[in-house]
């Protein structure tokens, strides 16, 4: 199961109109950082998909996404923590692997809460 299940989950459980998934919700056209804050901030609680992979993705230059500031996940955990609304971290795993679980020293501090 992957963001795009749960999300379809979520709506039937929530109502779709509930449920905000940037790549289904913004419009053609529409400026991806300010369709994005606006999701975030009409938001009651965020759910937070983590592949096997997230920790270890990395940008153009070989360093760990999750650690630059202007990544788009932890601006968006960030601001969830900021905003005081709860984060629920879903872990995906595909057989055989195993995701462990993760620590505050494998994330930035404004998002190891």
């Amino acid at each position: 199961m992957g963001a795009a299940a749960i999300a379809d989950l979520m709506a039937r459980r929530f109502g779709a109109e509930r449920v905000f998934r940037d790549c289904d919700r913004l419009q053609a056209g529409e400026r991806y950082p300010d369709g994005l804050r606006a999701g975030l901030e009409a938001a009651d609680v965020l759910v937070a998909v983590i592949g096997p992979h997230w920790l270890d993705a990395s940008d153009r230059l070989g360093g760990r996404r999750i650690d630059a500031a202007h990544d788009w996940v932890r601006y968006e955990i960030a601001r969830a923590f900021e905003r005081g609304i709860p984060v629920i971290p879903v872990l995906l795993v595909a057989p055989p692997e195993r995701t462990e679980r993760l620590t505050d020293a494998d994330l930035p501090a404004d998002i190891a809460e």
